[in-house]
């Protein structure tokens, strides 16, 4: 942030108006869903717990939220917003970048939540990623499964599981 707030501010000017909205999450929550983004796209073998003890330094968001406002306070606002409190606006976190920059939200369209993470997915995907596979079948098999929790709409926040 430090690096991408200069550039704007040397691009647009000193006195152009900067800010930085951060999402964060309790550390449980966060280091579920970077284990999750990680299931997805690596050959993570790690179970959460297991995996969770790494991201412990890393959890605690709003230090790091607190440290970055403190590096580039001179240059730009810093906000922060929970995750779990996006989720009472219809647009998410984008309703309160909104907000924050005074852009009228009237014509826009609420968005489904996408991105969850389906019962039972963690579970295939590890064990997945813990198989014998080939990189290609790996990768082919893991969008297999995630197509599957797609079609029957489990990632938009219902409680669907595929058969």
């Amino acid at each position: 942030m430090n690096v991408a707030t200069a550039v704007l501010a040397a691009h647009f000017g000193p006195d152009a108006s900067l800010g930085v909205l951060f999402t964060t999450r309790s550390p449980r929550d966060w280091q579920r869903s970077v284990w999750w983004q990680n299931l997805r796209a690596l050959r993570l073998t790690e179970d959460f717990e297991t995996y969770r003890a790494h991201l412990s330094s890393a959890a605690d968001l709003d230090t790091i939220v607190d440290s970055v406002d403190k590096r580039i306070r001179h240059r730009a606002t810093v906000l922060d917003a929970p995750i779990e409190e996006c989720g009472t606006d219809p647009l998410g976190p984008l309703g309160i970048a909104l907000d924050h920059l005074d852009v009228p939200r009237d014509s826009l369209a609420r968005l489904p939540a996408h991105n969850v993470q389906p019962d039972g997915a963690a579970e295939e995907l590890l064990a997945l990623n813990r198989s014998a596979l080939s990189d290609t079948d790996l990768a082919e098999a893991k969008r297999a499964v995630l197509k599957r929790y797609r079609a029957a709409g489990a990632t938009r926040q219902t409680p669907a599981t595929p058969a």
